[in-house]
């Protein structure tokens, strides 16, 4: 009687372990950078302009940044996938700036070296760029928490105003190129901070 009964509840069971099919992520039109930014990043940002020279770093940089070089550079080093050539990494990276928001043009390059991702500091078109095997070793859902971290750094860090060359300054001090090592130890902060930033904008992209 228990086997009977057990078996006369398995199609109960059943339907309860059905896969559910997720709800589609919800877009952000409007979206804050400064409502995601991660708050240890104004305070250090403030801490580094108290040293020396960190501000004229920042607009040497600024003004000597070429963004059609840095977009032909890019192209010389690497190869531009267009989304014939990798559909599934274009709906992915797609689907994570519609989330976010971002209605700019979108390129996506591939170069060799060590498995990673990098997002260039040019207004635009929106260049990303991910190195290695990288598109092979992610599924949908680990494309676009990437590209959403990605996006998140053009979002919050980007080339548009003067943070985005406060925050290319700091990536020089934290090289340890330039600097005491206090204001080298602060930027590599910096840094750690900037990421748990762009870690929640692709939270926010996989919803």
């Amino acid at each position: 009687a228990e086997v009977l009964a057990a078996h006369r509840a398995q199609p109960r069971l059943q339907a309860h372990l059905r896969p559910v099919t997720p709800a589609a992520p919800r877009v952000l039109p409007a979206l804050d950078p400064e409502r995601v930014r991660y708050r240890l990043e104004e305070a250090l940002l403030t801490q580094l302009g108290k040293t020396a020279d960190f501000d004229g770093l920042a607009a040497r940089w600024a003004g000597g940044f070429d963004a059609t070089r840095a977009r032909r550079d890019l192209l010389a080093r690497s190869l531009r996938l267009s989304p014939s050539m990798a559909p599934e990494a274009h709906a992915a990276l797609n689907d994570s700036a519609r989330v976010l928001g971002i209605r700019g043009a979108l390129e996506l390059y591939q170069s060799a070296g060590p498995e990673n991702a990098a997002m260039h500091l040019v207004p635009s078109p929106i260049l990303v760029e991910v190195q290695g095997h990288l598109l092979t070793q992610l599924d949908d859902a680990g494309l676009r928490m990437v590209f959403g971290h990605e996006l998140g750094h053009y979002l919050a860090h980007g080339s548009h105003g003067e943070r985005g060359a406060r925050h290319v300054a700091a990536r020089v001090l934290a090289r340890g190129g330039q600097g005491d090592v206090g204001a080298q130890r602060t930027a590599q902060l910096l840094q750690v901070a900037a990421e748990i930033t762009a870690d929640r904008f692709a939270l926010l992209s996989c919803q």
